[in-house]
């Protein structure tokens, strides 16, 4: 449901109480999503895991709010799994009458990010621009920008040495999805698939913790499984899927995931199989 108001006939503010951008039902618009995983990659030993995530949103004038809980729970506590994110987003739209752009979308979040063993923690306040593009029935290009800013409130031991560092991010990210429904003889078997590209940017203003894989083959009892340094060298992230929606709520997606993301920006080259479920 929209409720929108013009202003000075130039602009639409509007309140949304769910997600209506044109972009397929995914993992971040999903208000319950449940995944079981499989995963291998470079420097990894093979991986399954449980990921979940809720969210509730609700009006509050003309934003919305939405409280959050994150988690991802795996065999191998390495390359972003066994964390969780605890985090309230406040999101609101603008929508505009003429020019190249639809609207804007804005998200303000702070949350707290947690990891190995809730041990590694991590405080930070997004704040971001969506710029909402004319779409097609089949194709969807989101483009953001922002910024992160916090702190680190807690590593393991491993690499204490290098905690209680500040956080101070740019941020650029762009979603782009490719969709259809399926011939109507295969729809009792499967329904709609999308091929999407998620890629993220970060440059980092201040040093954080990185973490350099050991391969598995060069592990030793003394080795770790990674060696730690701090660095402020621009980070990437980039998530190819294919995504086949079977049923209303169930699906089956495999995953390429490239680059590095926060906690410790473990780095990632691997292929995701997952069975979901999303509401």
């Amino acid at each position: 449901m929209v409720t929108a108001a013009a202003v000075s006939g130039e602009a639409l503010t509007a309140t949304i109480d769910k997600v209506a951008f044109p972009k397929p039902a995914d993992r971040k618009t999903a208000a319950l999503y449940v995944a079981l995983t499989a995963e291998a990659g470079e420097n990894q030993k093979p991986n399954f895991a449980i990921d979940w995530k809720f969210e509730h949103r609700r009006t509050l004038g003309q934003w919305t709010e939405s409280p959050k809980l994150d988690v991802v729970t795996a065999t191998q506590d390495q390359n972003g799994t066994n964390n969780a994110l605890v985090g309230w987003n406040f999101q609101r739209y603008t929508f505009f009458t003429s020019g190249p752009l639809v609207g804007l979308v804005y998200d303000l979040t702070p949350t707290v990010e947690l990891a190995k063993g809730l041990v590694n923690r991590d405080g930070v306040f997004e704040g971001t621009v969506g710029f909402i593009l004319p779409s097609t029935t089949h194709f969807t290009l989101r483009p953001s920008i922002g910024v992160e800013a916090g702190k680190n409130i807690g590593l393991k031991k491993d690499y204490r040495q290098f905690q209680d560092y500040e956080i101070r991010r740019l941020k650029a990210n762009a979603y782009a999805a490719w969709s259809w429904d399926v011939a109507p003889a295969l729809q009792p078997l499967l329904q709609h698939i999308t091929v999407s590209v998620d890629a993220t940017g970060r440059d980092l203003l201040r040093d954080e913790i990185n973490s350099t894989p050991i391969p598995p083959r060069f592990q030793t009892k003394t080795s770790g499984k990674a060696t730690y340094a701090l660095s402020d060298r621009a980070k990437y992230y980039v998530v190819a899927s294919i995504d086949a929606k079977l049923a209303d709520y169930f699906g089956i997606a495999l995953q390429y995931t490239r680059g590095e993301q926060p906690l410790l920006f473990e780095n990632n080259n691997k292929v995701t199989l997952k069975f979901t479920y999303m509401y």
